[in-house]
């Protein structure tokens, strides 16, 4: 699988630990789960969009914040795709156990973010 081996590769934290307290709110600044996950978006977007490497876009301070927020994100990550294809469909491959993504795939951003509006249209509630 293209995300086999991204979470050692990529120095990212084991995000099964909590990054969020009891009340669901972001640990460290009072902030609610969505706000932050559209805040960090919104930043990594910004900051990214003129790299050319997709390891330059996965390393980012704020993509990795939004990996660390865990499962509960994935519908978000679905519906943002869903309007908007790009690069952030990387982060659904930290995320997901047993990535179902083939290596057939490996640079072809459309055909992935297809495969994961398939994967969770099956599988995944929706954020919509």
């Amino acid at each position: 699988m293209v995300f086999a081996t991204a979470t050692a590769l990529m120095g990212f934290r084991d995000f099964r630990t909590s990054s969020s307290d009891a009340t669901g709110r972001y640990a460290g600044n009072g902030v609610d789960d969505f706000s932050e996950f559209k805040r960090l978006v919104s930043r990594w977007r910004a900051e990214t969009y003129f790299l050319p490497s997709v390891r330059e876009k996965v390393e980012n301070p704020a993509f990795r914040r939004i990996v660390e927020m865990r499962e509960k994100v994935i519908p978000w990550i679905i519906s943002e795709i869903r309007r908007t294809p790009d690069f952030l469909v990387m982060a659904l491959g930290f995320l997901v156990p047993d990535n179902p993504i083939p290596d057939s795939t490996r640079g072809k951003i459309n055909e992935i973010v297809d495969f994961w509006l398939t994967w969770a249209q099956r599988t995944a509630p929706h954020a919509d």
